[in-house]
């Protein structure tokens, strides 16, 4: 029996290990040796409270007398202990369980035996789970939240703040990325006021609203769902654009250990990027893992909101539309049906200059109704992307929209100023001639009795934005119509030959442009200014 149970402790999987009455070890298996480091050589005939057991989990030293182990020599009762410590021969330690059986013969306690179970992969399990279960709480807290948030800057901050609660104090970027100009700009930033006073130093601007040129080469460094480091630090996370002095002054001041970027996009479609500056001691990729999720939630939070909007946009020019379409086609028709009960009767009477009057004028209704119809049409393709947005020089489409317009500016005798015609657009061509040529042609039908007209063309720099021109020294607007100038079919002189539509298409291809279009004019005979935006712009 004895042989059976030695060959018993000696082959189990759990450290085992036996004390006589007075605490000394007299057994110490295997097992036992692998998980301490002790060999059974060095702890037979020790007091082995001494050797693994001598502390509590908070650090504190206790005597064997206190030993819940040992104490079953007096108990005479077994006794489990969870979640202790076992000390190891270095002076590490694992957690450990332990289970304690008194040795008893004729009312004789003469030792005990202990069962050491390591459970640090059980611990580990666990904390597993239960950072799996927080996680999965965090995650329900951002979608909701998200879904809550209605606009677009509202998730751009909503996803910055989570992400910055996860990052364990890393500096967070998240950025937005147009489609249409191909450039990234940093919408929010979350950092400690140190590093943004640093950040601002050294860059010599607040970091949101810094733009970025983003190329397919640079988005094949960022993969969607995957956060993804980046070997060239923030020279690469800059798009090489920023000074490598400057990344690299930056990077000393701020600590700069690793730079993590993420697209956030849903399958092709991509909507910006997280960007994550790792402090050198930092350590939060621990929770990469939830950082992704939150990134790609955003994206669908994103997406959602961005079609809702352009859904709200084209209900409501919808709306607009049919409401207007149907004021604006009744004019020709009432006409229309009014000259053709004259051209009855006069057709009656054999009245032939009547009969020609009223040819004349239903004529001149047809005439109005196709260029209403022409019209319609240019605007329902106006902002749509009808052409590859392109690198191209400010000159070259003012000269185009100049060209088109050159039998109108010499018979009006127009004099043309232009200027900043250096400046360079990311545009769709035709559709930003489009917008020149029918400025400009505002600007002359509107020009009145000027005897010297003037039309001014060109660019100004407004802090981090450039603003193109077109000014006339014409009749002007008075404001209580300016903001309905670029309504459709707004015809404030009737005696002036157009449908009313031209600058609703020259608003709809710079909205297309994600730019913003406003009129200046102080009113009667002061003459008008019109300036827009279309996204990226630069000077060399």
């Amino acid at each position: 029996m004895k042989d059976c149970l030695q060959f018993l402790f000696k082959s189990t999987a759990e450290g085992v290990y036996a004390v006589d009455e007075h605490g000394k070890c007299i057994f110490f298996n295997q097992k036992a040796s692998d998980l301490t480091g002790w060999q059974k050589e060095e702890v037979l005939g020790t007091q082995i409270h001494e050797i693994i057991h001598r502390c509590r989990k908070n650090g504190t030293i206790y005597p064997q007398e206190e030993c819940e182990m040992l104490g079953v020599l007096h108990k005479k009762s077994a006794v489990r202990i969870e979640e202790d410590i076992c000390i190891r021969r270095d002076g590490t330690f694992f957690p450990a369980d332990y289970s304690a059986w008194p040795i008893i013969k004729e009312e004789e306690t003469l030792g005990a035996v202990v069962l050491i179970t390591d459970i640090t992969g059980r611990l580990n399990t666990e904390e597993s789970l239960r950072r799996h279960a927080e996680g999965l709480s965090f995650l329900s807290n951002t979608a909701t939240k998200l879904l809550k948030s209605s606009t677009l800057s509202d998730q751009f901050k909503t996803t910055a703040d989570f992400l910055y609660s996860v990052a364990e104090d890393a500096i967070i970027a998240f950025n937005e990325f147009d489609p249409g100009n191909r450039t990234l700009t940093i919408r929010e930033l979350r950092c400690t006021d140190n590093e943004r006073e640093i950040l601002r130093r050294i860059l010599g601007r607040n970091v949101e609203g810094l733009v970025f040129n983003f190329t397919e080469a640079t988005r094949g460094r960022m993969i969607p769902g995957k956060l993804d480091l980046l070997e060239g630090g923030l020279y690469d996370l800059t798009f090489r654009q920023i000074p490598r002095s400057i990344c690299d002054t930056l990077e000393r001041e701020l600590n700069i250990g690793d730079v993590f970027a993420m697209a956030c996009a849903v399958e092709d479609d991509l909507l910006g990027t997280a960007t994550i500056l790792s402090h050198a001691c930092g350590g939060f990729l621990r929770n990469k893992n939830l950082i992704e999720s939150i990134v790609n939630q955003a994206a669908l939070s994103l997406k959602r909101t961005r079609i809702e909007n352009e859904l709200n946009i084209r209900l409501a020019e919808s709306e607009r539309f049919a409401y207007t379409f149907s004021h604006e086609l009744r004019t020709p028709l009432v006409t229309l049906k009014s000259f053709l009960g004259y051209l009855h009767h006069d057709i009656k009477e054999q009245n032939q200059m009547s009969i020609r009057d009223d040819l004349n004028r239903m004529e001149n209704a047809v005439v109005k109704m196709s260029d209403l119809f022409d019209d319609l049409l240019e605007l329902m393709k106006a902002g749509r992307k009808r052409n590859p947005l392109e690198k191209v020089m400010l000159k070259n489409i003012v000269d185009e929209a100049l060209k088109l317009e050159e039998e109108a500016i010499k018979r009006q005798n127009v004099t043309i100023k232009t200027s900043g015609e250096n400046i360079s657009l990311i545009v769709d061509f035709p559709g930003m001639v489009e917008v020149f040529q029918n400025l400009i042609n505002n600007a002359i039908k509107f020009m009145g009795s000027q005897p010297n007209p003037e039309i001014k063309i060109g660019a100004i720099k407004k802090g981090e934005e450039t603003i193109l021109y077109v000014k006339d020294n014409g009749i002007g607007i008075e404001p209580q119509y300016q903001h309905k100038i670029f309504d459709l079919f707004e015809k404030f002189h009737p005696e002036i030959a157009g449908t009313g539509t031209g600058l609703a298409i020259v608003k709809r291809i710079v909205e297309h442009h994600h730019g913003r279009i406003w009129v200046e004019s102080e009113g009667k005979g002061s003459g008008t200014a019109f300036y827009f935006t279309v996204g990226h712009t630069s000077f060399p």
